[in-house]
């Protein structure tokens, strides 16, 4: 993916997952929606929202 990958809230996913409850993120071996992180490389969702001009939420 491309650095066009942008999040102003990290705590929410693009999906409305809330990263601050996930296991990996609280132990910090994910950094959440942020580009680089674990999720992020695995994140079918992402390329949509470059795709759509940055959106926040899948909602949008």
């Amino acid at each position: 993916m491309t650095k066009e990958f942008k999040r102003d809230n990290l705590l929410f996913s693009l999906c409305g997952l809330n990263c601050s409850l996930c296991p990996m993120f609280v132990t910090k071996k994910c950094a959440g929606c942020i580009e680089g992180s674990m999720c992020y490389n695995i994140c079918d969702i992402a390329p949509c929202s470059i795709e759509h001009h940055g959106v926040d939420y899948c909602f949008e």
